[in-house]
């Protein structure tokens, strides 16, 4: 029977990676919309009860939208501790069965 190692953790750092890259493009998406928004209501285009309205509903998907990216960053944070803990686990077993 051979030596056995575990030396590649490249899948979670990959996925956070992929996570936090998702959640950047999604946050200039976002803010890309919240300048749309907010161009429609400043030129005074769109007033009245409607707007004021439409305006309010955009702040609410604007704040949900924001937590839920705020979660998915912090998953990707977890993942890389988890990827971390997982090396010096693997670590501290390895020096103490002497590399077995």
């Amino acid at each position: 029977m051979g030596e056995h190692t575990i030396d590649n953790y490249n899948n979670l750092d990959a996925g956070a990676n992929e996570i936090n890259n998702a959640v950047g493009n999604l946050k200039t998406s976002l803010n890309n919309g919240t300048s749309a928004v907010n161009n429609i209501m400043n030129d005074s285009t769109f007033k009245g009860p409607i707007a004021d309205h439409c305006a309010q509903v955009w702040g609410i998907i604007n704040k949900a939208t924001n937590s839920n990216l705020d979660s998915f960053s912090n998953n990707a944070n977890t993942l890389r501790v988890i990827n971390e803990n997982y090396k010096e686990t693997d670590k501290t077993v390895e020096d103490s069965v002497g590399g077995v």
